[in-house]
């Protein structure tokens, strides 16, 4: 019971953001008593073991073994042991830096690495979700004013990252983000980033 003291359990909603649960844990841990109290005393009959047997092995597969996995959401320095590249690593196909409250919130924590701190992903999904959410933010901009924050020359070579955008997308640096497929940008920009699935 001591691993139930020492975390705060998180769970992903249908969002994919870390959210508290707190609730299935209790929950869990209820209703596991109960089942042992009534197989000891033997209040339940076979039918009615049997339902409560299979909602608590649901429980364990499909809620609890993702809370354990997701302990907090605060984006606590954790460690990482890596024998691939970051965003690979890390589920972090768009190399997503920490520091907005909108993409932070998908991530389970941030790692600092040679080349600064990145953000880490439970699951390649958190971390496509960040990305879809990170360029929402840019719809209204052209695909070389979002390349040039999102890239910027002091760490990339913006130049270069615009022209192979913009030929895989079969666009000018001048349209919209808006104007182009969003599945297919993040795509291209997880590739650039050197993401393996």
């Amino acid at each position: 019971m001591k691993l139930f003291r020492k975390y705060k359990y998180q769970k992903l909603d249908k969002d994919l953001r870390i959210v508290g649960a707190n609730t299935e844990v209790i929950f869990y841990k209820v209703t596991s008593i109960l089942l042992g109290l009534s197989l000891l005393i033997n209040t339940f009959n076979v039918a009615e073991t049997k339902v409560v047997l299979k909602h608590v092995k649901e429980l364990q597969t499909d809620t609890f073994e993702r809370v354990v996995l997701v302990r907090s959401s605060r984006l606590e320095k954790i460690e990482f042991p890596r024998s691939q590249n970051i965003p690979t690593a890390l589920n972090n196909p768009g190399c997503i830096r920490p520091g907005s409250k909108c993409i932070d919130k998908y991530a389970i924590g941030v790692v600092d690495t040679k080349n600064g701190p990145f953000l880490a992903f439970m699951n390649p999904e958190q971390g496509f979700k960040a990305l879809s959410v990170l360029l929402d933010k840019y719809k209204k901009h052209t695909i070389k004013d979002m390349i040039g924050k999102y890239a910027p020359s002091f760490e990339n070579d913006t130049d270069l990252y615009i022209d192979n955008v913009c030929k895989k997308l079969n666009c000018r640096p001048n349209t919209l983000v808006k104007n182009v497929d969003k599945k297919l940008l993040m795509k291209v920009i997880a590739d650039i980033e050197g993401y393996k699935r």
